[in-house]
């Protein structure tokens, strides 16, 4: 790997030096022979957790949050802190019956549609205006 040095003294840089990972790091200045190099660190290859871009939901959902967003694909974000006793059990059947109101409404609709895709042109013409099966 490739390393960049600066003396904290004399103020002198050394670039690209050709180090392995397992290496101890330079602290000898070529400069002013002091003990006061120091490594400088780029973003360059890495993963760091705290304030990258979300590579989760969890963290997607609390960057929006923070953003000020309060949805996500038409799904409200929930934000809960680590500190705060949130019954889980009373958040996952609040989801369960979301999820069986969006199946029933979705149901019905499928079945007004089957309804209409049987009536009559005569009989979608009334519907169209009236609002009305019959």
């Amino acid at each position: 790997m490739l390393y960049d040095y600066a003396c904290t003294k004399c103020g002198e840089v050394l670039k690209d030096v050709q180090q392995s990972m397992k290496d101890d790091p330079l602290t000898k200045c070529p400069a002013c022979r002091k003990n006061s190099l120091e490594r400088i660190i780029y973003g360059g290859l890495g993963s760091f957790v705290k304030g990258g871009e979300p590579t989760t939901m969890g963290q997607l959902a609390e960057k929006a949050y923070k953003e000020g967003y309060t949805h996500i694909n038409d799904q409200q974000i929930c934000r809960y802190e680590i500190n705060d006793k949130v019954d889980m059990r009373e958040l996952n059947e609040k989801r369960i019956h979301e999820r069986k109101e969006r199946k029933a409404h979705n149901e019905k609709k499928k079945k007004e549609l089957k309804e209409i895709n049987k009536m009559t042109p005569k009989q979608k013409d009334n519907y169209i205006k009236t609002g009305r099966k019959k």
